[in-house]
């Protein structure tokens, strides 16, 4: 066991392994890495882990290890004090616990930055992830998850729970698929509703039509007889008499599926210049 504080730096967590080897089983140490530091307080060889004066959930101390690891590589210092009195409340972390956890920090730079989850068995890893695992997943996502951290994945990942692949072109596309494929579905269902679907949109585009001939109207111009817009059966909207016809499924002026919209009459007051 150390009897003199220690001072010193780490450049990577597997430094961090071999220090821990040399710590006995009642020692403070501190890490600080830039404006940010984590304390460990070891007593009778479980650990306590503290930063900013409160003690850290185990969940906690790895959200914070992960986002330490994956920022731009800065000195990591640290420094031992033997033989503390007593560490404070928190939750404890044995000292086999904590070696798991820093294992498994050298595989978090090997995570891309957008992944998949393959579940290889769902019986050893929470509900959640099985939610995660349908998508695709970005890594700043897990990184602010409050049910499981990046150091959870590796460790997960190291036990063969799951495995964690990278995102290849087909997955890329996939959302474009399901674009065009809604976009079918739509059209389907407006379809499914033949002749109403099609009536709908019909009237849809001879309301469109109804201010540009009105404004013939109004100027006593000329309005042609065939319109140069379709409707939803195909048929060439016409204007007769202030109405404007569509032919209707059989395409046929003067059947009964005609689609009639009757125009405002030139007197109306919808057309008094105030």
């Amino acid at each position: 066991m150390l009897n003199e504080p220690v001072k010193g730096t780490i450049n990577d967590f597997e430094q961090f392994l071999k220090l821990l080897e040399f710590l006995g089983d009642d020692v403070l140490f501190k890490l600080k890495c830039g404006n940010d530091h984590i304390i460990f307080c070891s007593e009778g060889g479980e650990f306590t882990t503290i930063s900013n004066g409160s003690p850290l959930s185990v969940y906690d101390l790895k959200k914070k290890l992960s986002r330490w690891v994956l920022t731009e590589r800065k000195t990591i210092t640290f420094t031992i004090i033997p033989a503390v009195d007593k560490c404070p409340k928190g939750e404890k972390l044995s000292r086999k616990e904590l070696i798991e956890i820093i294992e498994s920090i050298k595989y978090i730079r090997q995570i891309p930055a957008k992944f998949k989850i393959k579940i290889l068995n769902d019986e050893k890893i929470p509900h959640i992830l099985k939610t995660f695992a349908r998508h695709p997943v970005e890594r700043e996502i897990v990184l602010n998850s409050s049910s499981f951290s990046l150091l959870d994945l590796c460790k997960w990942e190291e036990d063969g729970f799951i495995k964690i692949e990278k995102i290849n072109f087909m997955d890329r596309i996939a959302p474009l698929f399901a674009g065009i494929a809604f976009m079918f579905i739509v059209a389907a269902a407006i379809i499914s509703f033949f002749p109403f679907g099609r009536t709908i949109v019909t009237y849809i585009k001879m309301q469109e039509l109804e201010n540009s001939v009105n404004a013939r109207r109004i100027l006593h111009q000329k309005v042609p007889e065939i319109l140069p817009v379709k409707d939803a059966f195909l048929n060439r909207i016409r204007y007769k008499n202030g109405i404007l016809i569509s032919p209707g499924p059989d395409r046929k002026i003067g059947t009964k599926d005609d689609i009639i919209l009757k125009l405002p009459e030139l007197k109306s007051s919808l057309f008094a210049i105030p």
